[in-house]
């Protein structure tokens, strides 16, 4: 049986045991008979029975300075790195590096995976084209040394770093997915009908999320498009982008009608059933690595508008086969966009981006491709 740690050296929650980090350590031991456990900061202990059939939570404690979780860190690994097969470590930079040299030192079989969940601005930190960004490869190479397998969200970011001198023979592919902990899938399929809902998730209001943009364009739809369509903001949201929304809708009356702040939704079934009756999702962002939220909408069957927030756009709509992408960032452009699309996209899209997302973004596949990946560092 194959004994890996995920070490965390974050402020862990419970909506992190449905994020990428935790799914890979909970699907590991459910679809593979890995044992796994999941080393974590926070100032409670979680808990949650579901996740603890297969993962076990390993809580080090609420210490907030980030230079003595990493001595805590160490010290825990000094007590168990000699029991462990595998150490996951999220991201690169000195303190990965750091505590995978200390590992090994430890323990020199132990295997160290990392996976970059890499932006384009991380990207652009190892490739730009330039002889001096080699030059500084070369020594992200030296201090990364003890990592024996890197993964990557992205398809174009591994068609570039598998060649690359810091990541070259030890790179893979690995996705984020769709988390089913506490979920009951079967039931949501056979759930709700799609309703006429738009829909967007994540932190509304904040800067980089550009949900100003979506607000605009619906203000310029037509009265008929209006009067037929809600459109969702689900999220915590700012005290500044309610005050927005308002102004709005002092505008435009019909807005308090179709406009709906939803609020942060953290039981992941009932935002899964949001997404279930939806029928578009709209993303506006300026920048993001891979978007999660996009993947789960269209898990459910959503169409997605995205604005070009990275090369991550291209894997999940298929290089632009399922969706639109927009070219740029005006509220005009989208608005001719949901105007065109919206009484036009018919249930047979809707069920192709379903079986899109289902096939490409399932924890239940990619995890053991993972444990492939792995079994060949352990021969």
């Amino acid at each position: 049986m194959t004994r890996m740690a995920v070490l965390m050296y974050t402020m862990s929650t419970e909506i992190h045991l449905a994020k990428d980090p935790c799914s890979y350590a909970y699907y590991l031991a459910r679809e593979c008979g890995w044992e796994t456990s999941y080393v974590y900061f926070n100032t409670y202990q979680l808990h949650d029975d579901e996740f603890e059939k297969y993962c076990r939570l390993v809580h080090l404690g609420d210490e907030f300075d980030f230079r003595k979780e990493i001595a805590i860190g160490q010290k825990w690994l000094k007590e168990n790195a000699m029991s462990l097969d595998v150490l996951m470590l999220f991201n690169y930079g000195t303190s990965t590096y750091r505590t995978a040299n200390y590992a090994k030192k430890i323990n020199p079989n132990l295997k160290i995976w990392c996976k970059l969940d890499m932006s384009e601005g991380g990207f652009s930190h190892f490739y730009d084209g330039t002889i001096s960004r080699k030059i500084k490869s070369m020594v992200e190479r030296i201090k990364g040394h003890n990592i024996d397998l890197y993964t990557v969200e992205n398809k174009q970011f591994f068609d570039v770093l598998k060649n690359h001198i810091a990541f070259k023979s030890r790179i893979e592919y690995l996705p984020n997915c769709v988390s089913f902990l506490n979920v009951k899938r079967d039931e949501i399929d056979k759930g709700q009908t799609k309703e006429k809902i738009c829909l967007t998730v994540g932190r509304i209001g904040d800067k980089n999320k550009n949900n100003e943009l979506f607000l605009n364009a619906i203000r310029m739809l037509p009265d008929d498009i209006l009067a037929e369509w809600k459109f969702y903001f689900v999220g915590p949201y700012t005290e500044s982008f309610c005050a927005y929304v308002e102004k709005c809708c002092l505008e435009r009356e019909m807005l308090r009608k179709t406009v709906v702040l939803r609020g942060g939704i953290y039981e992941r079934e009932k935002l899964y059933e949001i997404y279930q009756k939806s029928r578009f999702f709209i993303l506006t962002s300026f920048s993001e690595g891979f978007n999660v939220s996009v993947i789960e909408a269209m898990y459910f069957g959503c169409y997605p508008i995205l604005t070009h927030y990275g090369r991550s756009v291209m894997d999940v709509t298929d290089n632009g086969r399922l969706g639109t992408i927009l070219k740029g960032y005006t509220a005009e452009e989208l608005e001719n966009v949901m105007s065109h699309l919206l009484n036009r996209v018919d249930v047979n899209t809707h069920e192709e981006i379903k079986a899109y997302a289902r096939k490409n973004y399932s924890y239940e596949h990619w995890s053991k491709v993972l444990a492939g990946y792995i079994d060949k560092l352990l021969v």
